[in-house]
C-alpha cells in the first residue's frame, strides 16, 4: 500500500513534485502545467484511494505520511521542488523536515499553499470536519470552498462517489499532530488567498517561525485560489529555479577564476 506518483509533464533538469489537497489527486495540479517551462518536469502524487490509485484509503496522518516518505524518496533527486496544497502542504513541510533530520537531499525550496501553520493546527482541528458531517453537508461545503470544478457541480451522483475520500482525508487532517521539528533550512515560499475564510491571511505569518528563510505571498482568491492563480504560482516557481541556476553558474565561474 503506497502513494502513486504520476509524471504529468516532461522537463529537464528540475522536477516539481506536487502533493494534493484533501480530496485531490495528481490531476489537481493541472492548473500549473501550462505555466511551467521546458526546464521543469511535473509530478503529481495520488494517495491511496485517490485518482487511479486503487489501494485502500488511509485515515491516519502518520500512516499516510509514512507512505509519502516511502513512495517519494526515489523521486527526490536534486534539483527538485516540493509543493503541497492545504493538507498536502502539511505533508510537504513534514517531509522536508524529515529529509533534513536524516541528512537526505533537500529540495531547492518548498512551496506551501493554502496551508494552516502547523503550530495553529490544534485550534483549527476543533472545527467540525467532513468526517463529522452528513453527505449533504460535505457536498455543500466543498462547493462553497471551490473544491469542485464548475462543470461537475451539477453531477451530484458522481460527487457522492467521492464522499468516502473526503471523509478519510478529513480524519487524516484531524489526526495531525505538530512534531516541533528544528528550524527548517530549506527556503519556504508560502502562498495564501486574500479571501480564504479557513486560513486568515495574517495567520500565515506564523510560518516564519518554522524556517530560516520564509516568504509569504498573498494571491487574490479564497482557499482554492490555485484554480485561478496557477499562472502566478507556475511563474514564481520557474523564475525562482532560473535564478538559482544562474546563481550556481556564477559561483562556479568565480571558483574557476
Amino acid at each position: 500500500m503506497s502513494i502513486a506518483v504520476k509524471k504529468l509533464k516532461d522537463g529537464w533538469p528540475s522536477r516539481l513534485i506536487y502533493l494534493p489537497y484533501a480530496g485531490g489527486n495528481a490531476a489537481s495540479c493541472h492548473y500549473l502545467k501550462p505555466h511551467l517551462t521546458m526546464d521543469v518536469a511535473l509530478y503529481g502524487v495520488e494517495p491511496p484511494g485517490h485518482g487511479m490509485n486503487f489501494a485502500p484509503l488511509l485515515d491516519d496522518y502518520d500512516r499516510l505520511f509514512a507512505n509519502y516518505v516511502e513512495g517519494l524518496l526515489p523521486y527526490l533527486q536534486p534539483p527538485y521542488v516540493l509543493m503541497g496544497y492545504s493538507l498536502g502542504g502539511l505533508m510537504a513541510y513534514d517531509l522536508m523536515c524529515y529529509l533534513q533530520s536524516h541528512n537526505l537531499p533537500a529540495p531547492e525550496f518548498g512551496v506551501i499553499a493554502a496551508t494552516v501553520p502547523p503550530q495553529l493546527m490544534a485550534k483549527v482541528q476543533q472545527k467540525k470536519g467532513w468526517h463529522q458531517m452528513t453527505d449533504e453537508e460535505i457536498l455543500s461545503d466543498i462547493m462553497e470552498t471551490g473544491g469542485v470544478a464548475k462543470e461537475l457541480q451539477t453531477d451530484l451522483e458522481l460527487l457522492r462517489m467521492f464522499i468516502p475520500v473526503y471523509r478519510a482525508d478529513s480524519r487524516v487532517f484531524h489526526s495531525f499532530s505538530h512534531r516541533n521539528w528544528p528550524l527548517l533550512r530549506t527556503p519556504l515560499k508560502i502562498f495564501g488567498g486574500t479571501a480564504d475564510e479557513d486560513i486568515p491571511p495574517d495567520s500565515l505569518e506564523e510560518w516564519k517561525k518554522s524556517g530560516n528563510d520564509v516568504t509569504v505571498t498573498l494571491l487574490e482568491g479564497g482557499h482554492m485560489f490555485l484554480t485561478e492563480r496557477g499562472a502566478e504560482l507556475g511563474h514564481t516557481i520557474t523564475r525562482s529555479l532560473e535564478q538559482l541556476a544562474l546563481t550556481s553558474k556564477e559561483e562556479k565561474w568565480k571558483r574557476k577564476n
